[in-house]
């Protein structure tokens, strides 16, 4: 909720980066010629009271940002006192804006709310009204982009396990991306969308899983051609789409070999979650490898174990086999060679055998590692 004086000098808010930031922007820009002061978590409350009661030296309008709760001594509360004492009392010429204080107590807020203007920006959105919000956005500059492109752009940004929630700050900056990368054009496109969403290899793979439980080859390979053909580093991308694939097929292929030992999901969840990450420490040459904790890096969480059942049902033992074989070929020879052409007819040969173009032998010529004579 905002004051209703126009005058006020005060303006409190939090939430999420972008917003606070284009704020603070119109405030500076309303207030004209101004000196300006920033405050850190790291001052001392005590130095920033006393530079916000002090008069300019140069006759002009000051501004005041205090980035969070500046260190102070004793209870929160006192200095939230003594901090309300000094806005109530501000000069003619000082504006003050308190940006991201987080303080969510009673005797605070109410004053706050009568001698300040407030601004609660959201910290997360929900799938549906980031989706709404992108729609809206681009309305607003006389553009359109439809649902179906606004909720894949959203998709771009939303976990893939877990609260599905959006992150506002991501998703304004991949929006201000899209809104440069279409130009003066009114209308957004799929392309337009995948243009700007393809430079992350996450969100391609998690694209091309679907066609690839479909057996869709075409679609795949188009996808992967897609996301090669706006990058700098071809065989760069083809390994950090590998990578994601291993780790998939991989865990489909674990969650078949329980399945025939007749595991229980919730079986299969608490084995699969003992798989650990390695971390990877060295000195020069010599590489070491050491275990993480479980519990706080397991390569498998419960949703995406969850997910992959899922998904398991689709793909034969034997099939899920060659595919795991597969991958790994082409990843060493993608290592082994210089050659983008070579990368790409490598990661195209993975692709035609998950979709049963043909049999592990079919293509196996494609992913062989150099052998020097």
């Amino acid at each position: 909720m905002a004051a209703a004086n126009k005058d006020v000098k005060v303006c409190w808010m939090t939430g999420n980066y972008t917003q606070r930031f284009n704020l603070i922007q119109q405030i500076k820009k309303a207030i004209g010629n101004h000196e300006l002061f920033s405050f850190h978590e790291e001052d001392l409350l005590s130095f920033v009271l006393l530079q916000i009661e002090q008069y300019s030296c140069f006759g002009e309008k000051r501004l005041v940002i205090l980035n969070g709760w500046p260190e102070f001594k004793g209870q929160k509360a006192t200095a939230a006192k003594k901090l309300l004492s000094v806005l109530s009392t501000l000069t003619n010429d000082c504006f003050v804006i308190l940006n991201n204080l987080k303080y969510d107590s009673k005797p605070f807020k109410d004053p706050i709310n009568k001698i300040a203007k407030v601004y609660h920006f959201a910290e997360s959105f929900s799938v549906p009204d980031a989706s709404r919000l992108v729609i809206t956005i681009f309305e607003d500059k006389d553009k359109s982009i439809g649902q179906d492109d606004a909720s894949l752009l959203v998709s771009s940004v939303t976990p893939y396990f877990g609260k599905k929630v959006v992150d506002p700050d991501r998703l304004f900056l991949l929006i201000k991306k899209l809104e440069h990368f279409i130009g003066d054009r009114k209308r957004v496109q799929k392309e337009d969308v995948m243009g700007v969403c393809v430079a992350d290899p996450i969100f391609i793979v998690w694209q091309l899983f679907p066609l690839l439980d479909a057996g869709n080859v075409s679609k795949a390979i188009n996808l992967v051609q897609t996301a090669i053909d706006l990058t700098i580093d071809p065989r760069e991308t083809v390994e950090n789409i590998l990578r994601p694939m291993i780790w998939r097929y991989r865990l489909l292929l674990l969650i078949r070999e329980k399945n025939a030992q007749h595991a229980s999901p919730d079986t299969i969840i608490n084995d699969l979650r003992s798989f650990l990450k390695l971390q990877r420490k060295y000195k020069s040459m010599k590489f070491h490898t050491q275990m993480m904790p479980v519990d706080k890096q397991s390569v498998y969480s419960p949703d995406a174990i969850k997910m992959a059942i899922l998904h398991s049902a689709r793909y034969e033992r034997g099939h899920l086999l060659s595919i795991y074989q597969a991958l790994g070929e082409a990843s060493l020879k993608i290592r082994s060679t210089n050659s983008d052409t070579e990368a790409i007819m490598c990661i195209e040969s993975v692709i035609m055998l998950i979709c049963k173009m043909g049999k592990i032998d079919t293509f196996s010529f494609l992913r062989e590692e150099y052998r020097y004579v």
